[in-house]
């Protein structure tokens, strides 16, 4: 018998259940056709989000979120050495992490992310 050789073999995915909708057969299909060097062939976003592997982590509400903020172009315009670098992306972080503490703070009580805002 011929055995079929697969770019992405069952064992890098999670193993197929009843229980579960992730099956390796379904992770293959959606990398195939993401994967496809003909962008008129290639699968779209809207398909690769309606897809059986990724609809199950699918929220409306993430996709169609508004935007976190506008970018700033002039860091692309600058040259910069690596550790200059360094700081922007630690200051960025820094940045995000305080913003997220703000966003889940009421008052002085601190609100966890996985509990809703009073």
């Amino acid at each position: 018998l011929h055995q079929q050789t697969f770019v992405f073999p069952d064992q890098l995915f999670p193993p197929d259940s009843e229980q579960s909708k992730l099956t390796a057969s379904l992770a293959r299909d959606l990398l195939g056709r993401m994967l496809v060097i003909d962008p008129e062939k290639r699968m779209s976003v809207d398909e690769a989000l309606n897809h059986p592997y990724i609809n199950v982590w699918y929220e409306d509400s993430e996709v169609n979120a508004a935007t976190p903020g506008q970018y700033n172009h002039l860091v692309d315009e600058r040259e910069y050495t690596v550790e200059q670098w360094k700081e922007l992306i630690y200051n960025e972080v820094i940045q995000y992490e305080f913003d997220q503490i703000n966003k889940y703070t009421n008052g002085d009580k601190q609100q966890s992310i996985d509990q809703p805002m009073e």
